[in-house]
């Protein structure tokens, strides 16, 4: 039924982060298919009042390495090996929007947060919805 997932990792629903992961493991042992897993982030530029616009591109990168480690752990400890791993720089809705192309995954992975954020993820599911044919699962947040 399922090929390829792509679970989100979303450190602002950490809670549910990790049952993601449980879910994702689950139906991937069960389908035999491949782990995507993405992390998605905007970096934001920052203008000092005298000087030019900078960015902490290592502090994103060390940040988003550190979020993909600890979810590679997770799924490994739920035994699975992800296919493939990325960090992206960008507007979410575009960036996973050009993932689940390139790795014609067929099902997503996705915290749902909790009311806080449910405007942005109001947005980003609709984006996925009407840009992709794919099946959505949304994990309730805690």
């Amino acid at each position: 039924m399922f090929e390829k997932i792509l679970a989100v990792i979303d450190p602002i629903a950490w809670g549910t982060h990790t049952h993601v992961l449980e879910i994702t493991c689950d139906l991937a042992q069960k389908y035999e298919a491949e782990i995507h897993l993405v992390h998605c982030s905007q970096l934001i530029a920052q203008k000092p009042e005298n000087g030019p616009r900078t960015t902490d591109l290592e502090k994103f990168l060390i940040q988003g390495t550190q979020i993909i480690s600890d979810a590679v752990e997770t799924v490994r400890i739920f035994g699975c090996v992800p296919t493939n791993c990325v960090i992206a720089n960008g507007e979410p809705e575009e960036e996973l929007s050009n993932l689940i192309e390139k790795t014609k995954a067929d099902l997503i992975i996705i915290s749902k947060g909790n009311s806080e954020h449910s405007e942005v993820y109001s947005i980003l599911l609709n984006s996925i919805l009407s840009h992709n044919d794919c099946v959505v699962m949304a994990v309730p947040g805690s």
